[in-house]
């Protein structure tokens, strides 16, 4: 990037993305065609692979560009200035926020209702997701300083697992939450939230 503005390839791969993403999210990946994606991005085919080596990779791409956007999301939510979110902070975001939030990003939101290419749980290898547990073993070690989380856990464990916790309840919201019809989604995630609540407190 040259003075902080995109150069024209940079242009070009955030296109192909961003037309992968509403490609994607629209239909399954066998019927998703490179060639389309390439005419909705303004190039021809034979550009894609300037940029990404297949298909598959240019899917992963898009699913973590989606994902990115998703993060951001969780960044803003806890954003405090120059002070440190509480428990409460996180813990809310987690069983509301994303929630609410994951409607306004469809690929992520095909992926985590079942989409074969990438499993849930694969979810969590992604560049944008590894990057925010980063970020939550960091807020988890600041609240440890604080005296506001159990001084034992090893925060980079608890961070997968909260990421871990939380693509499951969201896999489980788009899904319709049909894993177990005598106790609706809303309610299981309460209770998983009271559960870590008392776990990470002192």
């Amino acid at each position: 990037m040259a003075n902080g503005r995109l150069t024209k390839g940079e242009r070009t791969r955030e296109a192909l993305v961003a037309a992968a993403i509403d490609r994607f999210a629209r239909s399954s990946y066998q019927r998703v065609a490179l060639g389309d994606i390439a005419r909705d991005a303004g190039v021809s085919p034979t550009a894609v692979y300037r940029y990404f080596e297949d298909k598959l990779a240019l899917f992963v791409a898009a699913v973590d560009s989606d994902a990115e956007a998703l993060v951001e999301f969780a960044r803003a939510r806890l954003d405090v200035g120059d002070g440190v979110p509480s428990l409460a902070d996180l813990l809310d975001l987690m069983s509301e926020g994303l929630a609410d939030a994951v409607i306004d990003h469809p690929l992520v939101s095909r992926v985590l209702a079942g989409d074969p290419t990438m499993p849930p749980r694969q979810v969590l290898d992604l560049p944008s997701l590894a990057a925010l547990r980063v970020e939550i073993a960091t807020l988890l070690e600041a609240l440890q300083r604080r005296g506001a989380v159990r001084a034992t856990l090893d925060p980079a464990v608890a961070a997968l697992a909260l990421e871990t916790i939380v693509i499951d309840h969201l896999a489980d919201l788009t899904t319709g939450g049909s894993g177990d019809a005598d106790t609706p989604a809303d309610d299981r995630w309460r209770a998983v939230v009271t559960l870590l609540r008392v776990a990470l407190r002192p």
